[in-house]
């Protein structure tokens, strides 16, 4: 069923071009718009036996740089949001989901 998810939300990428949703591990991770220099939000909705979240790190691993955690807001039960975030540029951005400093899960997705 996961994988069956995962190829819909790739789907979804392509057909939209707005919209970029991964899966990591137990979570779905989805980014809008996915434009570096605008305005983005980072969703994170986790499984149904995954931990709470509390912050996200974005990284690119070409260019390693240290990241401060960026707190996540609860928007509803299970489902968790970053506002605002700036891609300084294009290309492939790391998103690790944390609880209390530990990474429960990683994702890459494409910022163009």
């Amino acid at each position: 069923m996961r994988n069956v998810l995962a190829a819909l939300a790739l789907l979804g990428i392509a057909a939209c071009g707005q919209r970029q949703a991964v899966q990591a591990g137990e979570f779905a991770v989805s980014v809008s718009p996915g434009i570096a220099g605008e305005p983005n939000v980072i969703r994170i909705m986790p499984g149904s036996s995954a931990a709470a979240v509390d912050a996200v790190v974005l990284d690119m691993p070409e260019m390693p740089m240290p990241r401060k955690p960026l707190r996540v807001t609860r928007i509803s039960a299970g489902a968790y949001e970053v506002d605002g975030v700036q891609f300084s540029m294009a290309g492939t951005w790391r998103v690790r989901v944390l609880e209390h400093g530990r990474t429960l899960a990683s994702a890459g997705i494409a910022v163009r």
